[in-house]
């Protein structure tokens, strides 16, 4: 950017001098007798000089400032992925292993967890990956997509809920590596059936049923009754009751800019 301005300004520069080569009033040359005509010439050539001049010092002001747009242009379509991290929050987060799922799943931002978590897998695989949660949940689909990329990482997740994390959220926290899932002291987390964003067949119902329902089971050692029974009553924990029913392993407290954990 800096060097397309200098140009385009050595390209003003230009432009004005031709201008001025034009206009300026040329005197007739008077060595002994000219030949008649002799100052028009000299005046056409000059007037020629500032005319080149002219197209140059344009041309390159133009050109100069058609590619400082078009990399303004880039530099704003530019993606988050390839942001220095100074640019976007996700990138900052990335350089510490870190990935916010912020707000309702859906296709966009499902897609984005899911390739951040394939990205640093790859990247340093072993370190753990933090995935922190403060979300309401979305379609059945999206979140078992994000359960079973986490499944089959060979990087352990754990996972953090910030604020709350309902429905599949809920099912993403629990999923996360067992005795690193945590949750901040004033967080809540909710089940709910997870089923309603599904076609109405009876079949698909009960096989998504099923798979939630084990799913819960195997995070939380709970019977799969007491997660149906649990998930009917939209029941709400706080960070401890989310502990003591195996939605979590430990109430992540801080104090001073000390953290206590409590299990």
């Amino acid at each position: 950017m800096r060097l397309s301005a200098v140009f385009g300004l050595a390209g003003l520069v230009v432009l004005g001098v031709g201008v001025h080569e034009c206009t300026k009033d040329v005197p007739f040359h008077s060595g002994g007798e000219a030949a008649p005509g002799a100052g028009a010439y000299d005046e056409l050539g000059v007037r020629a000089v500032g005319a080149g001049l002219i197209l140059v010092g344009g041309l390159t002001a133009s050109v100069m400032f058609a590619l400082s747009v078009q990399r303004a242009s880039n530099a704003e379509r530019r993606p988050a992925a390839h942001a220095a991290p100074g640019d976007d929050p996700r990138a900052q987060l990335l350089e510490r292993r870190s990935i916010a799922m912020l707000g309702p799943l859906g296709e966009s931002n499902t897609e984005v967890i899911i390739a951040s978590l394939l990205f640093l897998d790859d990247t340093m695989p072993g370190h753990d990956i933090e995935l922190r949660i403060d979300s309401p949940g979305g379609a059945l689909g999206d979140v078992m997509a994000i359960c079973d990329t986490i499944r089959d990482l060979r990087t352990p997740v754990s996972t953090v809920c910030t604020g709350r994390a309902v429905g599949g959220a809920a099912l993403v926290l629990a999923a996360g590596k067992p005795g690193a899932r945590r949750a901040f002291p004033r967080a809540t987390v909710q089940l709910v059936p997870l089923t309603a964003h599904l076609s109405s067949a009876p079949v698909a119902m009960q096989r998504a049923t099923a798979t939630v329902l084990a799913t819960f089971a195997h995070a939380t050692s709970r019977t799969e009754a007491e997660i149906a029974a649990a998930m009917a009553a939209h029941r709400v924990f706080d960070a401890h009751d989310a502990r003591a029913f195996g939605l979590i392993d430990v109430v992540q407290e801080s104090f001073d800019g000390v953290t206590t954990v409590r299990r």
